[in-house]
């Protein structure tokens, strides 16, 4: 584990540019101006946040440029050339729509990281150019740059920015309320029927964003986790991911994104030609250790118990996955590595560390927990009724 910990970090390092521009991918997609080789404010943000934890001072180069990147009054485009350039052929940004998460990540980014040199008033002004954008009610693009519309990812992140933005500049009436009507809304993003959260109120689909912004609901420390009935909830929702979009290869489970995503990483083609994303499976990961965490705070035991079984066995996916040292943003139903397919991508490696250094901690964290079942497996014979 150790060695492809390290490569992770060293394909971080080899996507840094001289002047701190992290760059999605070194190889991807044989196009004209070749897609990868651009800085997303989003993938960016994740890495600085991961790294942050080992290596500080290169997390706060990545992050300082990203922040004092160009912005169109006050938001993001949607990716940068690496000379931090908006991309003239970036295609998100017609019609005035924005992604929202990138915008809400600069706040987290900035109150997590600290020491930052960043121009404060400019910060401010993006701070209260998202809110007018909230206030309009204009839509959003997904974070799989495909879709305009409220998603739970996106809600998600506009919370965790929006918490994180009152630390910097406290609180107003006005903006607290805009909080507590995203964090009611993500109550509508709950479908009793298909046991999950979905991607939209209005798009009931299954979605892997919906881990990613489990993920980040936990990160801020929503309330509502902390509640045995929607820990539950979660439980339910990562089963119905798993059984939706994990998909078989060699001997480990990959999810996809949805079932009718049309991006195989090589080219846009026909609906359900999506590959597995490695890096769902550091996301499942993250989901089942924080529930586990959680529930263990709250006295639930039996709860954080079946997610530190289920979190291990998705470690276990993950660490196995075919190519993994090649950080793919997909990879083949094979096992094989598409030859245009990203990679490797930045984003990935951090997810990947991420999710090991998680899972660690929390088996730290709720040892006592971990020795139960570490007894539970010696028994597992007498107590096969637990396990089935």
């Amino acid at each position: 584990m150790q060695e492809i910990f390290k490569i992770a970090l060293e394909t971080i390092e080899k996507n840094i540019g001289e002047n701190h521009s992290l760059i999605a991918a070194l190889e991807g997609p044989g196009k004209e101006h070749k897609e990868y080789l651009h800085v997303w404010p989003r993938d960016a943000f994740f890495v600085a946040l991961e790294i942050s934890n080992f290596d500080k001072n290169k997390a706060k180069k990545i992050a300082e440029f990203v922040l004092n990147l160009p912005t169109e009054n006050g938001l993001f485009y949607q990716r940068y050339e690496p000379d931090g350039k908006p991309d003239p052929n970036a295609w998100c940004n017609g019609d005035g729509n924005k992604q929202l998460d990138q915008d809400a990540l600069r706040f987290v980014v900035f109150s997590r990281i600290k020491g930052l040199k960043v121009d404060l008033k400019k910060l401010e002004e993006s701070y209260l150019a998202l809110l007018e954008y909230l206030k309009s009610k204009k839509p959003s693009v997904d974070v799989w740059e495909q879709k305009k519309g409220y998603f739970f990812y996106t809600t998600a992140s506009l919370i965790w920015g929006i918490k994180s933005a009152q630390k910097i500049f406290g609180k107003d009436e006005e903006e607290e309320k805009i909080l507590e009507e995203l964090i009611k809304s993500m109550e509508s993003f709950y479908d009793k029927n298909l046991k999950s959260f979905v991607k939209s109120p209005s798009e009931r689909i299954i979605d892997l964003e919906v881990v990613l912004g489990l993920n980040i609901l936990f990160e801020c420390e929503l309330e509502m986790f902390k509640k045995k009935e929607n820990l539950e909830k979660v439980l339910s929702t990562l089963k119905v991911v798993e059984k939706e979009l994990c998909v078989k290869v060699k001997d480990v489970k990959i999810p996809i994104r949805y079932k009718d995503d049309f991006w195989d990483g090589e080219n846009v083609s026909k609906k359900g030609s999506g590959r597995p994303w490695p890096m769902g499976c550091a996301f499942i990961v993250q989901a089942y250790c924080y529930v586990a965490r959680n529930a263990y705070e709250i006295g639930s035991y039996e709860i954080a118990l079946k997610a530190l079984k289920e979190a291990r066995r998705w470690f276990e996916y993950l660490r196995k996955i075919p190519n993994l040292h090649a950080f793919p943003e997909q990879i083949g139903f094979d096992g094989s590595l598409p030859k245009n397919s990203p990679k490797p991508l930045s984003w990935c490696a951090a997810e990947f560390i991420k999710a090991g250094r998680v899972y660690f901690e929390t088996k730290e964290k709720i040892r006592e927990l971990s020795n139960i079942f570490a007894l539970l497996e010696i028994y597992k014979p007498k107590l096969s009724f637990y396990f089935n």
